[in-house]
């Protein structure tokens, strides 16, 4: 990069090297570079959210994971593209482009019932913003797909008789990512404080710092740390 600081393949490398030496903000300020630098990879722009929501950074984190599914789609990975846009549902289950990229891309790939899901969620979006005449819209595109579902016929009756639709479910595991940006705010004054050689101030950044990793881990129930550390999830809620 001394020589070619462009250079695409240096800065992914260098990006994947920080992040496993546990060095989140340095490799997060590389991929940052390397989006620049390539804007149409979505590897790096991938990075870029899933760092920038594990330093607390949702707004980010969640513009750039649309965009990754949306570079993963262009190339034709539509695995890739979903689990992209159904994280951002995950951080934000109101977030409405993110229901619209899920809704057609399924309705692409004949998976009507989770089609059919996706538009009612968009119907319950667009029911609280104000727009009944596209809310009876997405409720009747949901039900040309699955016409003898449960929950189709339930968001028919809810509108017949005036009553708002269910609001969105947040998949398991999305309060972690919240909960890591409520500590990114709690431990800004104390990196203040810190500066100061306040011992107190200095314990609470410490215990801030750890506190996040931990949110970070027990936000995916799938992982080694979140199986040691069930029972700490129990603390916490209190």
């Amino acid at each position: 990069l001394e020589e070619s600081p462009d250079n695409p393949k240096a800065l992914s490398s260098l990006g994947q090297a920080l992040h496993q030496l546990n060095n989140v903000e340095e490799a997060l300020q590389i991929y940052m570079r390397a989006v620049k630098v390539s804007p149409d990879d979505p590897v790096s722009m991938e990075k870029v959210a899933q760092l920038s929501e594990r330093v607390g950074d949702l707004k980010t984190a969640t513009e750039a994971a649309i965009r990754a599914g949306d570079l993963f789609l262009k190339q034709r990975d539509t695995d890739k593209a979903l689990e992209n846009w159904v994280h951002v549902t995950s951080i934000n289950p109101e977030h409405a482009i993110a229901h619209s990229r899920l809704a057609q891309v399924h309705e692409r790939l004949g998976h009507g019932q989770q089609a059919a899901m996706e538009y009612l969620a968009i119907a319950s979006i667009l029911q609280r913003a104000g727009n009944p005449e596209k809310t009876q819209e997405m409720v009747n595109k949901a039900q040309s797909l699955v016409p003898n579902s449960a929950e189709v016929k339930q968001a028919q009756t809810l509108l017949r008789t005036g009553q708002l639709l269910p609001k969105p479910i947040r998949a398991k595991g999305g309060t972690g990512p919240i909960r890591m940006a409520q500590v990114k705010q709690l431990q800004e004054p104390a990196k203040k404080a810190a500066s100061g050689l306040d011992p107190i101030a200095e314990a609470r950044q410490k215990a801030l710092t750890q506190l996040a990793e931990v949110l970070f881990d027990l936000s995916d129930d799938s992982s080694p740390v979140a199986q040691d550390r069930k029972g700490i999830s129990a603390i916490m809620r209190g």
